[in-house]
């Protein structure tokens, strides 16, 4: 399963199919159920309290690579993601298309790609 947003990955929407917190601002906890939940493929415009509210936190990507996550963050790596090559966490710069920049992502170059490496899992 996978989920793409164009918000930050731990926001509340995206939060609604993998967190359980009794707060949409809990960011870091909600970052820490995405990495627990067993999804394989995650891709956001970013991530709010990767280090918690206080800043002491462990790091959620390194969280994140602990569980198995690929950590991707630029062009280069996400096109090279393959189907079977483990779990994703992409945190890519993602704008609705009349605010895009050269070189910024289209959501639908990431659900193609989503689409591919979830290809075959059940």
């Amino acid at each position: 399963m996978g989920i793409i947003t164009t918000n930050p990955i731990n926001d509340s929407t995206p939060a609604g199919f993998n967190s359980h917190q009794p707060s949409r601002q809990r960011y870091y906890e909600i970052a820490r159920d995405l990495v627990g939940s067993g999804f394989d493929f995650f891709a956001g415009s970013g991530m709010a309290d990767p280090r918690g509210k206080k800043g002491n936190e462990p790091d959620i990507f390194g969280v994140a690579r602990e569980k198995g996550y690929q950590v991707v963050r630029d062009r280069t790596r996400f096109d090279q993601l393959q189907p079977g090559s483990g779990k994703v966490l992409a945190i890519l710069p993602i704008s609705f298309a009349i605010d895009r920049k050269a070189g910024e992502f289209t959501l639908a170059e990431i659900v193609q790609t989503g689409i591919r490496f979830l290809e075959g899992r059940e």
